[in-house]
């Protein structure tokens, strides 16, 4: 059996390890072993050969209490007593709510000092609080010393379905934990078929049991079924940069799909400027709780978008919205000098796309999109006849900027005009549609007069008069009409 490196310190195997895991504050016989209440239990094996050690104890009626809860003075004694050897790395604190007579101050204070837990503001320890699994992992990572090989993203979202449940403060060690293969998911439930950690629920004895076997017994005692494996997604990776500015966004594909859509989830965009991290958080439209369950995402850009000398960062997502059927959906996120930090805001393109252009060269791009607002009019099937609209981001928002570019107003106005005579050639009965989209640029242009003049020339239509005050009606419903 060999044994594991604990900061330094060569640990001993169990067979050597005469600590009484006294966690439980209960002393039995070492003989008390084979606990009434865990034949057949999942995490048997490891309990019952915890005990044999006397690394753990049971309760005087001869049970173990397997899904009893875990607080925090109890934790930090089970880690005090299976690592009493780990490397001393904080000093010593007095907690005002751990008096000298505690029955476990010793521990805790050990415990405390070795890294395996951390204290409260203002002195408190508070060791009648439970315990999360969250927490019992990170503090086992922790005072272990262990450290995660790679991206801690990249590592939890290639292992868990709930990955962005997962606090930032305990995200590191315990991608250190998931690598040195100390998580196990109890089998039988809808975590265990999917992965998932629970890193909120509160850890129970046998679970705390078992990462602690991990921790301790090589070769592992823990059926290999139950341990959380680190490639049970496909985590997906995009980056792109400009300047001292680099975006990666992180995702996860894979796992629990509607047929023939792929869903992208546990989206997190990390964001380093000069080398510094100034942005690692979850991706979720800002309109929608929807953040776990996105068909498409996709990092656009990073690029000065408003001409500042500072790069935004554009991704795209597709958030299910059954109200509207659709979304697509811009995130983009804008440096904040002043706090150092990124603020996201969010644009809709309903069923659209967009692309960016810098129509004239000034290094200021123009976001070149669909006009939806058309789409009851038109249809989502006849989008040639949607006119023209860009938008330029400006103050921490898209803005329409359409009539600032009259010559890409007029070239459009152009190919409605076409379009329509084109569809008439063929006697299509949707050709006139087009013409409500010609008016809308000839609006723009501020050349209503000659564009009126020649839709009464080629709409001979019997309802001519009323056809007009039609596209008057929309185009004013709209603000084609204001200057």
């Amino acid at each position: 059996m060999q044994a594991k490196q604990l900061r330094g310190v060569t640990k001993v195997t169990l067979t050597i390890l005469s600590t009484v895991f006294t966690c439980f504050r209960v002393t039995l016989p070492a003989s008390a072993q084979n606990f009434s209440d865990i034949r057949g239990h999942w995490g048997q094996v490891c309990i019952e050969q915890l005990a044999q050690r006397q690394i753990i104890k049971g309760y005087p009626d001869g049970t173990f209490k397997p899904n009893n809860v875990v607080n925090r003075a109890e934790f930090a004694v089970a880690t005090n007593n299976a690592f009493p050897d780990a490397t001393t790395v904080r000093n010593p604190v007095e907690f005002v709510d751990i008096p000298s007579n505690h029955w476990a101050a010793v521990k805790i204070k050990n415990s405390y000092q070795t890294g395996f837990i951390s204290s409260y503001p203002g002195g408190l320890f508070r060791p009648r609080e439970e315990i999360t699994r969250s927490q019992a992992l990170a503090g086992l990572a922790s005072g272990l010393n262990y450290s995660p090989t790679k991206s801690a993203t990249a590592i939890l979202n290639s292992a868990f379905a709930d990955a962005n449940e997962i606090r930032e403060f305990y995200r590191e060690d315990i991608a250190a934990a998931t690598e040195h293969n100390l998580v196990v998911i109890k089998p039988g439930s809808e975590s265990f078929r999917t992965q998932r950690l629970n890193p909120n629920e509160l850890v129970t004895r046998a679970e705390l049991a078992t990462f602690l076997c991990q921790a301790l017994i090589e070769p592992s005692i823990v059926s290999q079924q139950y341990i959380a494996k680190t490639d049970r997604y496909e985590a997906i990776s995009e980056k792109a940069e400009s300047g001292s500015t680099k975006a990666e966004l992180i995702y996860q594909k894979g796992g629990e799909l509607e047929a023939g859509k792929p869903l992208a989830a546990n989206i997190r965009l990390q964001v380093t400027r000069y080398g510094s991290t100034l942005l690692d958080r979850p991706v979720k439209a800002l309109s929608t709780e929807q953040s776990r369950e996105l068909n498409l995402v996709k990092l656009r850009t990073v690029r000065d978008l408003d001409g500042n000398g500072e790069p935004e960062i554009v991704v795209d997502l597709f958030a299910p919205n059954p109200q509207q059927n659709c979304c697509n959906i811009s995130l983009i996120y804008d440096y904040q000098s002043e706090r150092s930090r990124y603020t996201a805001s969010e644009h809709s393109w309903f069923d659209g796309d967009y692309k960016i252009q810098d129509v004239d060269k000034n290094n200021v791009p123009e976001f070149h999109a669909i006009n939806q607002v058309w789409e009851k009019l038109v249809g989502k099937d006849l989008t040639a006849a949607y006119p023209l609209l860009i938008l330029q981001y400006r103050q921490g928002k898209l803005e329409n900027v359409t009539r600032e570019y009259p010559d890409s107003v007029y070239n459009d106005a152009y190919r409605l005009w076409r379009e329509y005579q084109q569809a008439k050639a063929s006697n299509k009965n949707f050709a006139p549609i087009f013409l409500y989209g010609y008016m809308a640029n000839k609006y723009l242009l501020g050349q209503e007069e000659d564009g009126w003049e020649r839709v009464r020339q080629v709409y001979q239509g019997e309802d001519k008069e009323q056809f007009i005050t039609r596209i008057q009606d929309f185009l004013a419903t709209n603000g084609y009409l204001e200057n």
